[in-house]
């Protein structure tokens, strides 16, 4: 069986390193590309399995946006979003703007892999299911 693909959009060093121990351990593939954009361009020719988008400290309205524009073009792949500085309102909005989990980040590794497999395992992710995607804020520290 292929591995699941992992996409790391805009992605900072350390929160890579920080990703790639959780996630890689014979789990999942990876591939990076530098944009939302660029993301939204590649999630039709890639057989994303899940889309993890990380939330900017400077606010959410990227990642909403990235995760509106996937949802109104009708791309099938669940999506969860991890934000670094989080509030009610926001965690509101991803699920709004179509987002199936949103969590806090730093998080544990088992926070995340529980986020995955839970995310993974619902129904609703079935038909939407399709690498696990990374747009990462520009922040040095995340641990």
């Amino acid at each position: 069986m292929d591995k699941p693909v992992v996409a790391l959009v805009n992605i900072t060093s350390d929160l890579r390193q920080a990703l790639k121990s959780i996630l890689l351990p014979g789990k999942f593939k990876l591939f990076e590309t530098e944009s939302g954009q660029h993301l939204f361009r590649n999630l039709r020719q890639r057989k994303a399995k899940l889309a993890i988008i990380p939330v900017a400290v400077s606010g959410a309205s990227g990642a909403l946006d990235t995760v509106s524009r996937i949802r109104h073009h009708g791309l099938v792949v669940p999506l969860i979003l991890i934000a670094v500085h989080s509030s009610e309102d926001q965690a509101i909005e991803a699920f709004r703007a179509g987002a199936n989990d949103y969590i806090n980040w730093p998080c544990t590794d088992s926070e995340l892999l529980a986020s995955v497999k839970r995310t993974l395992a619902s129904p609703q992710s079935i038909s939407r299911m399709g690498p696990l995607v990374l747009l990462c804020p520009k922040k040095k520290t995340f641990r």
